[in-house]
């Protein structure tokens, strides 16, 4: 067991040159480690009325990001603020963000130990959203860290085994196979129909 340790500290630490495979293993390793803060407040009046919509997606390439870029438009509905969390698995940019309202953080952002540095977690707490869409089905720890720290009333995103207590409302879609626009314009039509009125426990 101490020679785990010396390893984690000889990567973190001793030398700078280990490839960043090994550590990304590591932090997803003990991100999976880490307690997820459950959700399912279950806060939310109509999709129409909304002021403050978040968006969150955890990509691996740079045609994801094109496509987050063509969600942007249409989820400006009547001149709604909306944030778009991005989370790049990997430690270097797929590509130069320059909209503003595009937060895109990746690996760098997380400790060895695959824990939020202080700077993440402020970023993802300090504004408070009414709703939260998730266009993340993949099961990666990280990602479920991420969504279970952005600061939203309710939260909406694809089913899949991770998702258990993440979401107050879970839709049965393929994401992948869909595509971004596509499901969030499926997503957006089951909000308006649904109408869901409840209170915060």
């Amino acid at each position: 067991m101490l020679s785990f340790y010396f390893y984690i500290f000889y990567i973190n630490n001793i030398h700078p040159a280990v490839p960043e495979s090994y550590k990304k293993k590591v932090q997803l390793f003990f991100a999976g480690k880490q307690k997820v803060r459950t959700h399912l407040r279950g806060v939310f009046n109509s999709a129409s009325g909304l002021s403050r919509l978040a968006l969150f997606f955890c990509i691996r390439t740079k045609g994801e990001l094109e496509s987050i870029r063509q969600v942007l438009p249409l989820s400006r509905d009547s001149g709604r603020s909306v944030t778009a969390f991005v989370f790049y698995d990997g430690f270097d940019t797929p590509d130069v963000v320059t909209d503003k309202s595009i937060f895109f953080f990746n690996l760098n952002d997380f400790t060895l130990f695959g824990a939020m540095k202080e700077n993440l977690r402020k970023n993802l707490q300090e504004t408070a959203f009414e709703l939260l869409i998730s266009f993340s089905q993949a099961d990666n720890p990280i990602c479920r860290q991420l969504v279970s720290e952005i600061n939203a009333d309710f939260k909406a995103g694809p089913d899949h085994p991770g998702s258990s207590d993440l979401y107050d409302l879970k839709v049965d879609a393929d994401v992948q196979q869909t595509g971004f626009v596509q499901f969030y314009r499926q997503l957006s039509h089951y909000l308006k129909v649904l109408n869901i009125q409840s209170r915060r426990s």
